[in-house]
């Protein structure tokens, strides 16, 4: 394919009009893709870029954000930066299906995928940079295109979503035995559930997130005040929604912020009071957000998967809502080896070589970006309960 049929550009994120026509060409994105969303969470000090490549009619689109290298990993190893997505999904996307886009992103050949790494790996050497991370969509899947050297894809773990194609007796039909049971005992306590973005439901879902993330003993990192989730809300606009379950004497049990882009809900974060834990409030708090996504016209509601993609009692939680599932990788590159043990030994992180210490990754860091700014990539912020 001769190279004018290709056209590359590296957007950075202080041109979000840009991002959303590609956005637009590409056809199905979700809002972890959007500038709104990776703006705030970016952290400060780095610098976000869309990464674009249009080749033989497919369009394709990585956003990543460049965090500067410890100063003892510059030292060693001559690199400025390394590459990893935010928290969240937002990874690689292609050209979807304009007549189906459940059916996923149009297919590629293997002289396309050749292209298109060479292309990225050219583009991170000429931005110095030693390692990428990121982290894909489960509903958008485009991995495949970087199935090839550099680069690493992780094995493929569950997370589940609701089809709000369905109506609501049809989507109770598919949900576990379990599910159904425990749906009943928790409407019986006289629930309400509302949409609502007002001071106090700020509040409401501050207090209900901050009690979640004690009892599952979360780092500071995953630490949330009103004014961030105040800052948040703002920075998402249109595509966030703050859903509170309050019992009848109108006090919250338990509260979740959803993100809506293109037909997809997607459940970013959320808690419910200690106090309130044995009413299971969260359960019917989705089902009425469920309902409302189909009432409107929405195509999936993501729950997420377990905590780092294990199978373990959150996954199962989210499990009794349907039976439909998704696999989320990862993909991970070392674009210098050499550097990357001297950039570990310099960290004093362990011994070199290209398994993450500990499970993390790039192993001369500790720590991810996320909803706070600085999320640790591997776990999950996602408790519902």
């Amino acid at each position: 394919m001769p190279s004018t049929s290709r056209r590359t550009a590296v957007t950075p994120l202080t041109d979000p009009e840009e991002w959303r026509r590609i956005h637009r060409s590409i056809g199905d994105f979700d809002s972890y893709h959007t500038p709104e969303y990776q703006k705030p969470v970016a952290g400060a000090g780095n610098h976000t870029v869309l990464l674009s490549y249009r080749d033989s009619g497919i369009e394709a689109a990585v956003p990543l954000t460049l965090r500067p290298l410890p100063e003892p990993v510059r030292a060693a190893t001559g690199y400025d930066v390394d590459a990893t997505s935010v928290y969240g999904y937002p990874g690689p996307l292609r050209t979807s299906r304009r007549d189906d886009p459940n059916a996923g992103p149009l297919e590629i050949d293997d002289a396309w995928a050749a292209r298109f790494v060479a292309w990225f790996t050219e583009v991170m050497a000429d931005m110095r940079v030693l390692t990428a991370f990121i982290r894909c969509h489960p509903l958008l899947d485009a991995a495949d295109m970087f199935d090839r050297d550099p680069f690493v894809l992780s094995a493929p773990t569950p997370t589940v979503a609701v089809d709000l194609t369905a109506p609501r007796e049809e989507r109770l039909r598919r949900a576990s035995a379990h599910h159904r049971r425990a749906l009943r005992r928790s409407l019986a306590h006289g629930l309400t559930f509302e949409h609502d973005q007002g001071p106090e439901a700020v509040a409401a879902f501050t207090a209900c997130y901050q009690e979640t993330m004690a009892r599952h003993r979360s780092g500071a990192s995953y630490w949330l005040d009103e004014e961030r989730v105040s800052a948040l809300l703002d920075a998402f606009g249109d595509m966030a929604e703050l859903w509170i379950a309050r019992k009848p004497d109108g006090e919250a049990a338990s509260a979740a912020l959803f993100l809506r882009t293109n037909g997809i809900l997607q459940y970013h974060l959320g808690g419910t009071r200690t106090a309130d834990y044995a009413l299971g409030a969260a359960r019917p708090l989705f089902e009425a957000v469920a309902e409302s996504g189909h009432v409107r016209g929405d195509r999936w509601l993501h729950l997420g998967g377990g905590v780092g993609g294990g199978d373990d009692s959150l996954l199962r939680y989210k499990a009794g809502f349907g039976p439909d599932r998704f696999a989320f990788r990862t993909i991970r590159a070392v674009f210098d080896p050499e550097a990357y043990d001297a950039a570990i030994r310099a960290a004093g992180s362990g011994e070199a070589g290209p398994t993450p210490v500990n499970g993390f990754f790039p192993a001369y860091r500790t720590g991810g970006l996320g909803v706070a700014g600085d999320l640790v990539q591997n776990r999950s912020a996602q408790h519902p309960s």
